[in-house]
């Protein structure tokens, strides 16, 4: 007794219609009529060589029909496997769903002390523009050299971050809107709106 074919995964079909393909080709390459040949002029038991026979050729008929039940199995088993497949990453995609609020939180959150950072940033070299100017024309005007340590505020790892948005930010800006892009690139997927 063999177990239900619909228990099989496609792998398993896979595997035995390969072993059934080597059978069979064995089978066909043997020479029935020789041996029955060579045991007549042997003198040997014709009988069990024609039994011999029958019971290949009941094999071979087994193995032919059991090709062909695997055969038509096969796409069955195939969409077995993907539902299994489906159901797992389903489960990974909501587990995705469901973080996605936090990274969400995440990102509007950064961009939002990011532009507060920014703005204060900018008033703050704005604040010392003007007090750097005011000494200085007061220093101008009263025949005084200018003190050394004035000057517009410049920040290096400022600068760093700006160079790096430049470099990344393309990046970012997909990574954002990758969404939308799904739409258009991968057939059959929509868009899941998580907010």
């Amino acid at each position: 007794m063999t177990a239900p074919f619909s228990t099989m995964d496609a792998g398993a079909i896979e595997t035995r219609l390969q072993e059934i393909a080597g059978l069979e080709s064995k089978h066909a390459a043997r020479d029935m009529d020789g041996e029955l040949q060579a045991a007549m002029r042997g003198g040997g038991d014709i009988d069990a060589v024609e039994d011999l026979h029958l019971q290949a050729q009941r094999t071979a008929r087994r193995l032919r029909v059991e090709r062909q039940a695997l055969e038509a199995e096969l796409p069955e088993a195939r969409r077995r496997d993907a539902r299994k497949e489906i159901a797992g990453l389903l489960d990974e995609h909501g587990a995705l769903v469901a973080a996605a609020p936090e990274k969400i939180d995440a990102i509007v959150s950064a961009w939002a002390a990011l532009k507060t950072a920014t703005v204060a940033w900018g008033e703050h070299q704005k604040a010392a523009e003007v007090i750097a100017s005011r000494i200085a024309n007061l220093a101008q005007a009263n025949g005084m050299e200018t003190p050394a340590d004035i000057g517009f505020l410049l920040s290096h790892r400022v600068i760093e971050v700006r160079d790096d948005w430049h470099t990344d930010g393309t990046n970012m800006l997909v990574a954002m809107t990758s969404s939308e892009r799904g739409v258009h690139t991968v057939a059959g997927v929509r868009c899941h709106r998580v907010d």
